[in-house]
This record gives C-alpha cells, structure tokens and sequence, in this order.
C-alpha cells in the first residue's frame, strides 16, 4: 500500500479495502469460511447494472431508516428517552440485511441469477473447516451457491452489499472523482491576500 505524503498533490493515494469473514455452519464439525472482498474493477460493469436495476430495494430501505427515525423524534419529547430510542434504532437496523431482503421480496425477473452474481463478485476466497478428534482441518473450496440454504445465501448477498457500500463509503473522500474527472475545477481557489478586494466575476 501506497503511503500518502503531507505534501501530496491531491492525487489519489491510499486506498483502504476491506474484507469480510463468514462463516457458515454445515454441521457440527463442518464449517465453511468465506472471505469477501469488494467489486473488482472487471465486474463493475454488470454490478453496476446490477445496482441500478435494484436501487429502488436501496431506495425503499433509505425511507423507511428515514421514518423510523422521525417517527422517534415525533413520539419522544423527553430527550433522554428519545436518545434512548435513537441508539436502539442505531444497534437493530442492518441496512446491508434489510437490502438483501427487500431485493428477495421485489422478485424481479432472473432475481435468483442477479444475487448469485452479486455474492459471486465479492467472494475472495472459501475454506472448508472439518473439526477432527484431535486437530482442524482446512481445505480452500470453490463455493457452489446452489448448496446453500436460502438463509445463507441472503447472509452472503447482505454481508457483499454492505462491503461494498462501506467500501465506497470509506473511501469517497480519497477518490474525489471531480479531481479525478475534471482537474482543473476541483483544483482549490487561491485566497485573496488580506486586504485585497475580491474582484468581481
């Protein structure tokens, strides 16, 4: 990884990319522990689609964040309750979770394939864990998503959606695409000495 300077130009320089372990309980010895890591530059094309075409399970998920949260200010007037239930709201409500519910629930044509895919873009790697009497065994898979249950897959679809919302999330300020786009729009205005007078436009 790249260190950034004090005195970089504004260039793009540090990336953080995290990544996500899931495990997944088969049996009472066996485990499966997938690794998740956000789009690759070569799927976003298709995860872009793939976005827009569900941005209204985002969009739903938004709004209805957005009325609880009002609804707890409408009904609380006590500021101390009302912190209270603002924090609760904060701990319980799993946007990535409630997204991946909301796009099981639109049922839109070739649904099944779009979170096959979406979980697919994002898995870096899988292990197969086998507790054995007196060790642990480890062996790298190649994940079957058809295997799965459908709890599973919605945990994988919902832990993909929410690493790569908290990977944009994280790094938006780092890629500031208008420097990126147009250079010489975001370059910073120079200041106007003390004194000066601004000039007009």
């Amino acid at each position: 990884m790249i260190e950034s300077k004090k005195d970089s130009t504004g260039e793009l320089a540090q990336v953080s990319v995290p990544t996500k372990k899931v495990c997944l309980t088969i049996t009472e010895t066996e485990k499966i522990e997938v690794i998740l890591r956000p789009f690759k530059q070569k799927h976003f094309a298709v995860a872009i689609a793939l976005i827009n075409k569900y941005f209204d399970s985002y969009t739903s998920v938004n709004t209805d964040y957005v009325n609880r949260r009002r609804a707890i200010l409408d009904t609380y007037k006590d500021a101390e309750l009302r912190a209270e239930a603002l924090l609760t709201l904060e701990e319980t409500f799993k946007p990535d979770l409630e997204i991946a519910k909301a796009i099981f629930r639109r049922n839109a044509e070739g649904m099944s394939e779009d979170v096959k895919t979406i979980i697919y873009f994002s898995i870096y790697k899988a292990t197969k864990i086998v507790e054995l009497e007196n060790s642990t065994e480890r062996t790298p898979v190649e994940v079957d998503l058809d295997d799965f249950t459908w709890g599973e897959c919605l945990v994988l679809l919902g832990s993909s959606i929410g690493l790569n919302m908290d990977f944009f999330a994280q790094n938006a300020e780092a890629m500031n695409l208008q420097a990126i786009t147009n250079p010489e729009e975001a370059a910073p205005k120079p200041k106007a000495k003390a004194g000066a007078k601004s000039l007009a436009a």
